[in-house]
């Protein structure tokens, strides 16, 4: 019947179905071997991220009105995580232009489809938190903390390297005050 609906020869027809099938079976057996290293896609991973980096994006994706609070606190430059910070640096973008600094308009922001599902995922996880405004206050207080630490060693790694004696009682003096603080604190 298609033969003949395609005016084509009966004979010349089942030919080409052989020749396709045959076709067909060449490309699984291609298809079944594991591709050759230069044919392997490269995906190029970083590093697992730090928690509160993850915990931050969880937030902000989920609870968008947060956004703002999370960039008057905290620094783009201090989200360490190459594809977190290009997640959080285009949610910036969005809300700068006025736009909703959303999934759905962040989609079209982003070219790297594993983040966009990262992105996904981190929403999803975000969404099941309770108290997202606590969880970011706790994030917040967590960068904080990092910060002073990195301070803190940053002197003390110049205080090691000091020339002379008055250099390093300077560079003690400016690591003291933050002593005083977590002292304060811990009482």
């Amino acid at each position: 019947r298609i033969a003949h609906r395609l005016g084509l020869k009966e004979e010349k027809l089942w030919q080409q179905l052989r020749e396709m099938r045959a076709a067909k079976g060449r490309g699984e057996r291609q298809a079944a071997r594991p591709p050759e290293e230069s044919e392997r896609p490269v995906e190029i991973r970083s590093a697992p991220a730090a928690r509160h980096e993850v915990e931050l994006l969880q937030v902000v994706l989920a609870e968008p009105g947060l956004l703002p609070q999370a960039l008057e606190q905290i620094p783009l430059a201090e989200v360490e995580h190459p594809g977190l910070r290009q997640l959080l640096e285009r949610l910036a973008e969005l809300q700068q232009e006025g736009k909703p600094a959303d999934l759905d308009h962040l989609r079209s922001r982003l070219d790297n489809e594993p983040l966009m599902r990262k992105a996904l995922e981190l929403q999803d996880t975000g969404l099941t938190l309770a108290n997202r405004q606590d969880v970011l206050a706790g994030i917040v207080e967590r960068i904080r903390h990092k910060r002073a630490q990195r301070h803190a060693q940053t002197i003390k790694t110049q205080v090691m390297a000091a020339q002379d004696h008055d250099q390093a009682i300077e560079l003690l003096k400016r690591l003291q005050p933050n002593a005083e603080g977590k002292m304060k604190n811990a009482e």
